[in-house]
């Protein structure tokens, strides 16, 4: 109901009564006051005047679908679009849905992370509607093993956002980083269900670094992460960025879906991992590239090459 109220709000130029928005709705005035408070508590600046009714005087910066829905065009992605203040870990809510039977392309929003999580365990940084923090269900039909070209095509989407976004220059590394200046900006993380033949489900967590400032990183980020706000020296819209992200990620999506996505030329254009040293179930090796079901290919110290799991891989330093 609070969408339909916000609606009506923006749409209107001037003061709208209780009345009217009931008409309009096929609700009761009672219902229409609910949603007005339920938008307020969400920090929306709505005025009331006897006799008058409601005016919207401003929106806050937050991620809540009526904010963006009109510049989102995708077939698969966002296809329900669940929003919240704050939540223990987007991923956590989207894989609950996933294993409920939900449907793909289920996004979770949110303004915070109370517990939000990196790869390997690690914790993730959340400072409050300062950055991007969403997770996505996709059902990718096919083995387990397409897991790891998943994280690669995520990772693409997200890179070319930001570099249409920013006008900036970003780089992958693997398995889940973009960076700028080999600087981190968002990490992606991939969580799957499923059997060795068959995936059930996937979950993409994404979390983007965008209104950062140097003071919200712990000290041991410093010097090793950045956010836009840092990079481009002015506040970035996130309501701008959310859905050319979701646009982007549809369209890759469906083109890997139908086996017209170059994912690795793609993934490989500037990749700070090729070339690197990587560790092959603890012997040392070189990174020379990535196979089209994402995983590592190492050249060995004898110069023979393997293809490995990503779980057999670890990059040195």
């Amino acid at each position: 109901m609070k969408e339909k109220v916000l609606a009506l709000l923006k749409q209107s130029d001037g003061y709208l009564s209780g009345e009217e928005m009931s008409g309009i709705l096929g609700v009761s005035r009672s219902a229409v006051w609910k949603a007005v408070r339920q938008l307020q508590e969400m920090g929306y600046t709505i005025e009331s005047k006897t006799k008058r009714g409601y005016r919207l005087v401003a929106a806050p910066d937050i991620l809540f679908e009526p904010e963006f829905s009109g510049a989102l065009h995708t077939s698969r992605i966002g296809v329900k679009i669940r929003h919240l203040q704050a939540v223990s870990s987007t991923n956590d809510l989207a894989r609950q849905y996933a294993e409920e039977g939900g449907e793909e392309g289920y996004v979770v929003l949110s303004e915070n992370q109370l517990h939000g999580r990196g790869r390997g365990g690690g914790s993730w940084l959340s400072a409050i509607s300062r950055g991007i923090y969403l997770s996505v269900v996709l059902r990718p039909p096919g083995p387990l093993v397409q897991v790891a070209a998943v994280s690669l095509l995520v990772s693409c989407a997200v890179r070319d956002t930001l570099e249409e976004i920013t006008d900036l220059s970003f780089e992958t590394r693997w398995p889940g980083d973009v960076c700028c200046a080999e600087r981190k900006v968002c990490g992606i993380l991939i969580e799957s269900a499923g059997e060795l033949e068959r995936l059930d489900y996937c979950v993409a967590g994404i979390g983007i670094n965008v209104n950062f400032d140097q003071e919200d990183f712990e000290q041991g980020a410093v010097g090793s992460a950045t956010s836009l706000k840092l990079l481009t020296s002015h506040w970035c819209d996130r309501k701008q960025l959310v859905p050319a992200l979701l646009n982007r990620l549809d369209r890759y999506y469906c083109a890997y879906l139908a086996n017209d996505f170059p994912l690795v030329a793609s993934y490989q254009r500037n990749c700070l991992t090729v070339g690197k040293r990587v560790l092959v179930d603890g012997v040392a090796a070189t990174c020379s590239g990535f196979s089209c079901r994402g995983e590592v290919i190492a050249r060995l110290e004898d110069g023979t090459e393997r293809i490995c799991w990503p779980g057999e891989v670890r990059v040195e330093g």
